[in-house]
């Protein structure tokens, strides 16, 4: 039986863990907590990213982009219905 797949940027996840660094000192001003929560929440979502890109299989991506397909088309049917009909079952009625 195979062992678990390591994921290929196990760099951002080891750099992230903090093993070898220490905390940085955390300021209470309200200027500089701001920059540190989005970077914290970027590389949150691009670890995420990645790792949806290399655990995720291809079958699954794809049921997942057709998914992703078939919400922006409701949100196009739901803007046209707002900006062309009167009516707004009609857009819906039709897509």
């Amino acid at each position: 039986m195979p062992g678990p797949k390591t994921p290929k940027h196990a760099s951002v996840a080891a750099t992230t863990a903090g093993a070898s660094k220490p905390a940085p000192a955390v300021s209470h001003s309200t200027s500089s907590s701001a920059p540190a929560s989005v970077s914290t929440s970027a590389l949150a979502l691009r670890t995420l990213w990645n790792t949806y890109l290399d655990a995720t299989p291809s079958r699954l991506k794809l049921i997942d982009s057709f998914l992703v397909f078939l919400v922006l088309s409701g949100v196009a049917q739901f803007v046209y219905c707002v900006l062309v009909t009167n009516f707004p079952y009609n857009a819906f009625l039709s897509g």
